[in-house]
């Protein structure tokens, strides 16, 4: 049996892999959906059930690795990354995010967006900008532009035979379907979303291209000071929280709380405030920011 360890962000095509592969390969074909109730969360899975189901010719594991703690390389495991332009990726997750009854508005979206370039830049860091060799990358894009391509190199990436024409058959049953659930594929329309006419998704395109040089990305949008914006100061508050720049993450809090009352914004500030002091001013001046705020805002950038 040859295992498949899958990680990928959410909304990049995975479904649409394990749809192809089962469609494929029939009942040579074993799956673990990892986030599902009652699941041992271990790669390689630990399931007796799983692996006695796994009699197949391959067994393929999901994980979107959202605390990145996944072991990257794993004896006798192939391991296969999966990933997709910033905009439609996330445009298509905050979607699936309404769905379990988040409050649709800007502020919502603006937050969810934060999150989404925090995730973007660390998982891009450790499985996208120095990949191993040993790896095997697949873009979104790659996947449905060309997917028999894809498919085939897939194949030959795991060391399985395979017939073209068994792939072919395997995409044919696939193509236009979304999930495991069947459901019509409908491509995201970034230019007619809803949000697309706000600042901020052009923002929060430009923040995680500047902090992942050698992304792959299809751009859809300009912008000019990100850094400055209020998805960019909220993003640069909470990048300072994480490292526990004390300092700065409170400067950055308190500029967004500035310009938007969002109580959201009022627990950035408590958590910027909880941070143990250890950075001097000097340090924080060479950051490129001040205490007193020196931090700029254009009014046209707050959404």
């Amino acid at each position: 049996m040859v295992h498949v360890a899958g990680v990928s962000m959410p909304r990049s095509g995975h479904h649409l892999l394990e749809m192809i592969l089962k469609n494929t390969l029939g009942d040579k074909f074993g799956y673990c959906e990892f986030y599902e109730e009652g699941c041992c969360k271990s790669i390689p899975c630990k399931s007796k059930a799983k692996r006695e189901f796994a009699r197949s010719e391959v067994f393929f594991q999901k994980s979107h690795d959202f605390d990145l703690i996944d072991q990257m390389l794993i004896p006798n495991t192939y391991r296969v990354v999966q990933y997709r332009s910033p905009v439609p990726r996330s445009l298509s997750n905050y979607e699936l995010y309404l769905r379990n009854s988040a409050e649709d508005n800007i502020g919502t979206f603006r937050r969810f967006l934060v999150d989404e370039a925090l995730y973007f830049c660390k998982f891009y860091k450790k499985w996208i900008e120095k990949p191993s060799p040993k790896m095997f990358i697949l873009t979104y894009e790659e996947l449905t532009a060309d997917p028999l391509r894809s498919i085939y190199r897939l194949f030959n990436y795991i060391k399985l035979p395979i017939k073209l024409d068994e792939i072919s058959a395997g995409i044919a049953q696939s193509i236009g379907l979304r999930g495991r659930d069947n459901a019509p594929f409908k491509a995201v329309e970034v230019s007619s979303h809803r949000y697309a006419k706000y600042p901020v998704l052009a923002n929060f395109e430009q923040i995680v291209l500047r902090n992942c040089m050698g992304y792959f990305p299809i751009r859809y949008f300009s912008s000019e000071d990100p850094d400055n914006s209020q998805i960019g100061i909220i993003f640069r508050a909470k990048k300072a929280i994480d490292a526990a720049n004390r300092e700065l993450a409170i400067a950055l809090a308190e500029a967004a709380y500035a310009q938007d009352q969002d109580p959201a914004l009022v627990r950035l500030c408590d958590l910027a405030r909880s941070i143990p002091s250890k950075f001097g001013s000097g340090e924080l001046r060479g950051l490129g920011a001040k205490p007193d705020s020196g931090i700029r805002l254009d009014l046209e950038q707050r959404r």
